[in-house]
């Protein structure tokens, strides 16, 4: 998310430490469609600040394609972020289209677009952010 959205959230990365325990189960729904989701819980740490427990609840559908070359499957999927102290959902992220190219026999890169809302400070309004995003997952 871009700095200053960041800043008017409150949030300080430099400075941040998160403990976390994660499960993510999935379900073969068809031999090219699988749902997904990740339940984190988790401590978020802040120096000079009060400690609070999170939980990230992210869903997603994945569909596999043959036959288009290196493009090997597209997805979407949202995640909702939920402060337990105060008992509200303070972040999402919506990934409408994601795509997902094969590179080598053991290595994939994932394109996609985002978009990042995140509660302000005082929780009445929300700051949105567009982001165009990759990561790269090589299996060993």
């Amino acid at each position: 998310m871009l700095e200053d959205i960041r800043s008017d959230c409150g949030d300080d990365y430099g400075r941040l430490h998160i403990f976390w325990l994660h499960a993510s189960p999935h379900w073969q729904l068809s031999d090219n469609l699988k749902f997904s989701m990740r339940h984190v819980l988790g401590l978020r740490e802040i120096e000079g600040s009060d400690d609070y427990w999170i939980s990230r609840h992210r869903f997603g559908l994945d569909y596999k394609l043959e036959d288009y070359g290196r493009l090997v499957g597209i997805g979407a999927s949202t995640e909702v972020f939920v402060r337990y102290d105060t008992d509200e959902i303070f972040e999402n992220r919506f990934i409408p289209i994601k795509t997902t190219f094969k590179i080598s026999a053991r290595s994939k890169l994932s394109l996609y677009l985002m978009t990042q809302s995140k509660r302000a400070v005082g929780g009445s309004s929300w700051k949105t952010a567009y982001v165009f995003g990759q990561s790269l997952s090589y299996k060993f």
